[in-house]
């Protein structure tokens, strides 16, 4: 091994790539490598290939992740990403589709200003993503009336 990198996280991560899509024995075979998932030839038998493609982790808390989940692990299809970048990446993420735009839920309610529950239990409500996501939330939805007792006895 001349490249002195197999102590290196980036070393590591292209083993696990590796595994998870040719090692049937690896825990997660079945959502890669068993569907169809592969690594390119180039990355898969050269590791200094695959780190001149990559480049160094940008810092923790920074793991592989394919950008199209259905494609294979090949230049152009894998960056460094938070666990954040992940999950809106993953295929279980429902998109919205606003003024053009389409993003996760949770990255919609961000720019909006809105929590993503507030989202989710609007459109499960039956709202439209428009309204999802411009209707303003109402700060309090009636005016509280506050009456001393003599107030309350007056009004019997």
């Amino acid at each position: 091994m001349k490249h002195g990198m197999w102590k290196s996280v980036e070393y590591q991560a292209w083993g696990s790539m590796i595994a998870r899509c040719e090692r049937r024995s690896y825990h997660l075979f079945r959502r890669y490598g068993g569907r169809g998932i592969s690594v390119c030839p180039q990355w898969r038998h050269d590791f200094m290939a695959f780190f001149r493609d990559i480049g160094p982790r940008p810092g923790p808390g920074y793991s592989l992740d394919r950008i199209d989940n259905d494609g294979n692990y090949e230049p152009g299809n894998v960056r460094w990403a938070t666990i954040q970048q992940q999950v809106e990446n993953s295929s279980a993420v429902r998109l919205l589709t606003h003024a053009g735009l389409s993003l996760s839920v949770s990255e919609w309610a961000r720019r909006v200003g809105f929590s993503r529950e507030a989202v989710n239990a609007r459109l499960r409500a039956g709202w439209s993503v428009e309204d999802a996501l411009t209707r303003p939330i109402d700060q309090l939805r009636r005016p509280v009336v506050l009456r001393t007792r003599a107030q309350e006895r007056e009004s019997e």
